[in-house]
């Protein structure tokens, strides 16, 4: 069974880093249903995410994974 590719809004991810910073990786990855290693990965990003446009999302700007 072929998995879905999700993408998500910048607003989306930071929402996503403030449940992580709040509660911890991990019990973010259970919330959301998303791999502990994205979380980490956005966390990581999270001062280029603050100045990225919050309805846009990473494939639209064409800057590398975040």
């Amino acid at each position: 069974m072929k998995k879905t590719r999700r993408s998500f809004t910048v607003e989306r991810k930071l929402e996503i880093i403030a449940y992580a910073e709040k509660h911890g990786n991990r019990e973010a990855e259970r919330e959301f249903n998303i791999n502990e290693k994205n979380i980490r990965d956005w966390r990581k990003s999270k001062n280029l995410l603050h100045i990225m446009p919050k309805k846009r999302k990473q494939k639209d700007l064409h800057i590398g994974p975040i």
